[in-house]
């Protein structure tokens, strides 16, 4: 954003909210640090209306459920949340001070907890359809199942070829134990009641963050936590943030960090046995495998390195334990 435009609309936006400014920072082109005399707030702006106002929602149904630890939108002296100015939409906030969690046991577990006190009130979520949730409720089962066939037609197809360049070789080698993986998964979200648990969710109106980031976080001098980004929520079940979260954990060897999260996590959601052979069921498909394989399938190039990578993902997947969690014990409930 040209300074100009910085100008003009810190000009007919900051007066709006009656705070004394002490200085400006400038920390990228969509936002700016506002040291006023009521403590440091944080100025976003957005050119996209639907994409503010439904930031605005969902903070604000978080808020009112009591998880208030979020930048919640503060209001002008004439009551808005939004100010439109030179055609973008300003939003004020406070800016939450903390550092940054790392991946060490304390912030794995306050990590673990904080999500689970934001899902315990996802539930009641009513968006107009103007901006209503990218619905996913249910697409898990289905959608591994359709990995599963669509990995078993690409081996009878580069199984037949006279040549294989070095990323056919690796998949024709490791394919059954890649479908044995997916296998399991959709396996598990059948005896876990996967669908019967999607359903719930969709009907009882909940959500799922979509990306649940360190980066995102906050921990202030009394462990606690702020939770600072909602733009890629989704219409989802909530356990998909949980699942994904120790997912990125485990793919950088991180296994007793992601168990420590996800204790901390089912301990304050109070997990069922099912829910906990969902979030297990997740973990077990080749998400790895799979993210190489499509990416060469895109981009028709690089064989050599996706082969890497599918080598090294494979042999990293096969050298920890099938289930994380210990829901594999069950096999299934």
């Amino acid at each position: 954003m040209e300074h100009e435009q910085w100008d003009a609309i810190l000009a007919s936006v900051l007066p709006r909210y009656g705070v004394q400014v002490r200085g400006i920072e400038p920390l990228d082109d969509t936002t700016a640090l506002i040291i006023s005399d009521r403590g440091a707030k944080r100025l976003r702006i957005d050119t996209d209306e639907r994409r503010v106002h439904r930031r605005h929602a969902l903070w604000e149904h978080l808020a009112k459920q009591g998880f208030r630890r979020v930048p919640r939108h503060i209001r002008t002296l004439y009551g808005e949340a939004i100010v439109q100015a030179d055609g973008a939409f300003c939003t004020l906030s406070d800016e939450w001070e903390g550092r940054v969690p790392e991946v060490m046991p304390l912030d794995m577990r306050l990590a673990g907890r904080n999500l689970a006190r934001l899902h315990q009130v996802v539930k009641g979520l009513e968006l107009g359809e103007e901006i209503a949730l990218p619905k996913r409720h249910g697409t898990w089962l289905t959608r591994f199942a359709k990995v599963g066939d669509e990995l078993e037609q690409r081996y009878v197809n580069w199984n037949e070829f006279r040549q294989r360049n070095a990323l056919q070789d690796r998949f024709v080698e490791h394919f059954e134990w890649i479908a044995e993986q997916v296998g399991i998964a959709v396996e598990g979200l059948t005896a876990g009641r996967y669908e019967e648990l999607a359903r719930r969710a969709e009907q009882e109106g909940a959500f799922a963050l979509g990306e649940y980031r360190l980066n995102d976080l906050r921990i202030d001098y009394e462990g606690r936590v702020a939770t600072l980004h909602i733009d890629d929520a989704v219409a989802d079940l909530p356990l998909y943030d949980a699942a994904k979260f120790a997912l990125g954990l485990v793919e950088r060897g991180e296994n007793q960090m992601a168990t420590l999260f996800l204790d901390s996590y089912a301990e304050t959601m109070g997990l069922s046995q099912q829910e906990v052979v969902v979030i297990d069921s997740y973990l077990a498909f080749p998400h790895a495998a799979y993210r190489h394989l499509s990416q060469y399938n895109r981009l028709k190039r690089g064989a050599d390195v996706f082969a890497e990578r599918l080598e090294s993902a494979v042999r990293e997947a096969q050298s920890r334990l099938p289930m994380l969690y210990g829901a594999g014990s069950a096999r299934w409930v």
